[in-house]
């Protein structure tokens, strides 16, 4: 997860307005949700706009691109030029071939292909954030570092969903198997990055991870189905989250 003082700049081309409007609240909150580090959105509706704003301030870290502009292939070829680590999101439809946009010169890591839903667009948005933020743990907080009995395990922090105390152990959980180790769920809160949170006595959740959040019935739920306990005294800060 990256975090400081670093800036994300982040681009979104699409003439439509109302569909930019819609992008631009999604990303807003989504890269608030999921990572505390400051975030330089930059957003056009025309093409001119934005070769202004390249020719003054270079490529960008992530951006989303309407290819269904005259010239918006050609745009997202120069992005790519200018930051070969930038994370491209592709916007398109049916009047420009998947051979323009799907090239080596673009390589383009998601597609918003019109009509989406708010839903789908969410969805594409997020698993784009995420693997940007991945790129830049690699290079400097790798994720969790495990010492089992015969092996240490560093667990990449995107892949984990929740920590959680029992039988005097904390047992690392990944969605489909957990990793069971000798520590503290207070010692782990005040570690972590973040991304993770408080919600229970015994639990300390991956914010990314959570789809749903039910105050009045006192759980969470992830984005895979399963359910975290909410405690009262940690309600507060998951309204926040809602």
């Amino acid at each position: 997860m990256l975090t400081g003082d670093n800036m994300i700049e982040a681009l979104l081309l699409d003439k439509d307005k109302t569909e930019l409007n819609m992008l631009q609240k999604l990303s807003f909150n989504l890269s608030a949700k999921l990572s505390d580090a400051e975030w330089g959105w930059h957003l056009f509706t025309s093409e001119t706009q934005l070769r202004t704003y390249l020719d003054h301030n270079g490529g960008a870290d992530i951006s989303c691109l309407d290819v269904t502009l005259e010239h918006g292939v050609s745009l997202a070829e120069r992005i790519r030029r200018e930051n070969g680590s930038s994370f491209i999101i592709i916007v398109a439809d049916a009047t420009v071939s998947p051979v323009d946009y799907l090239n080596p010169k673009i390589i383009a890591g998601a597609l918003l292909l019109r009509p989406f839903t708010p839903a789908q667009a969410q969805s594409t948005l997020k698993a784009s954030i995420l693997k940007l933020l991945d790129s830049y743990s690699d290079g400097n907080s790798p994720g969790f570092q495990l010492n089992l009995k015969t092996e240490r395990k560093v667990i990449p922090y995107s892949q984990i969903y929740y920590f959680e105390a029992r039988d005097k152990k904390v047992f690392l959980n990944v969605g489909n198997q957990e990793y069971a180790f000798y520590d503290t769920i207070d010692n782990l809160e005040a570690v972590l990055p973040s991304g993770f949170l408080r919600c229970h006595r015994s639990f300390v959740v991956a914010k990314s991870k959570i789809e749903n959040i039910y105050i009045s019935k006192n759980y969470m739920e992830l984005d895979n189905g399963m359910q975290v306990p909410l405690s009262r005294s940690y309600k507060a800060l998951l309204k926040e989250l809602k």
